[in-house]
């Protein structure tokens, strides 16, 4: 309980940091909010009139703790763009980063998991050997360059899908996830690289101990071995690192949306951050940076359940 209790008072402060880090940040960036939203043929007075409706003409942590009473009030805020409360901008981009966020993890784990075990099964078969030779290149490749090359080869050669012909869940289930494939596949296969690079180290140290000889020399085949004892020990850092995956796809989804047209969370901070609206960009940073610590907090917890020798 003393453990939990610790992680999650970090967990609160660092988010706490996020969120005033966050908020100073766009204070001292160039532009101007009323400008963005007026234009730049707006009168003086006008422009003044805006900023003290808006609240921007106060001091910094005043208007600091206004936002901050807003955000955990569930409004988040006011858009300064579409003057609309954050949480309504919210809904549907938090539903589609999700549904991204989770079918890029299950790809991960249907690519990273088999081809890691296939390919350790005979450290110099010719599996193992190609693995050895594509994994550092795919890992190399930025997710938003493989985007890029999703979409010219799937999308304008082979006609597949239509590049930046995003299609709404609220229009059609069966293409809005048609659609979704691609940049699902443009952020899983770097993070399943890294994930069969660390599984497949794991594997071959857990090989080379002694339970591994012991049931080789009572007769187990390979295949038994493997599966029934190396993996499960392997589990321990493939929880921990699958946990940190999901935080980090979350963070590529960024710009993975803006090369798909995907209209998630990413895609709005950009435009936020654009149009120098201020409140819904502060929103969406505290939302990532919140599922990242809070993914970080889970697998610490997981770490410590599934291994005694944390605990002790």
């Amino acid at each position: 309980m003393r453990y939990f209790l610790k992680k999650f008072a970090a967990l609160m402060i660092t988010l706490f940091i996020v969120s005033l880090l966050a908020f100073l940040a766009f204070q001292v960036i160039p532009g101007d909010a009323a400008t963005a939203k007026l234009g730049t043929e707006a009168t003086p007075e006008k422009l003044e009139a805006f900023r003290e409706e808006m609240g921007l003409n106060g001091p910094v942590l005043p208007r600091y703790g206004r936002w901050l009473g807003d955000f955990f009030s569930g409004t988040m805020g006011r858009s300064y763009t579409y003057d609309m409360t954050v949480r309504d901008m919210l809904g549907s981009r938090i539903a589609v980063t999700g549904v991204l966020t989770a079918m890029s993890f299950v790809l991960v784990v249907l690519i990273a998991i088999p081809v890691s075990l296939l390919s350790s099964r005979k450290p110099n078969g010719i599996a193992s050997k190609i693995v050895s030779a594509v994994n550092p290149v795919v890992m190399a490749v930025p997710p938003f360059f493989l985007g890029i090359l999703l979409s010219f080869v799937f999308g304008l050669i082979l006609k597949l899908f239509t590049p930046g012909g995003y299609i709404s869940y609220s229009e059609s289930v069966g293409g809005f996830l048609g659609y979704m494939v691609f940049p699902a596949i443009a952020i899983a296969l770097p993070k399943s690289a890294m994930t069969i690079r660390l599984l497949r180290a794991a594997v071959f140290d857990e090989l080379e101990k002694d339970y591994v000889r012991t049931a080789f020399s009572r007769g187990a085949n390979g295949r038994r071995v493997l599966y029934r004892h190396v993996l499960r020990n392997t589990l321990i850092p493939l929880i921990t690192f699958l946990a940190l995956t999901v935080a980090d796809i979350v963070a590529s989804s960024i710009v993975v949306e803006q090369v798909f047209g995907v209209p998630g969370l990413g895609r709005l901070l950009v435009s936020s951050i654009s149009n120098r609206d201020f409140p819904v960009a502060q929103a969406v940073i505290v939302i990532i940076a919140f599922v990242v610590i809070v993914l970080n907090f889970l697998s610490d917890l997981i770490y410590r359940r599934v291994d005694p020798r944390v605990r002790a």
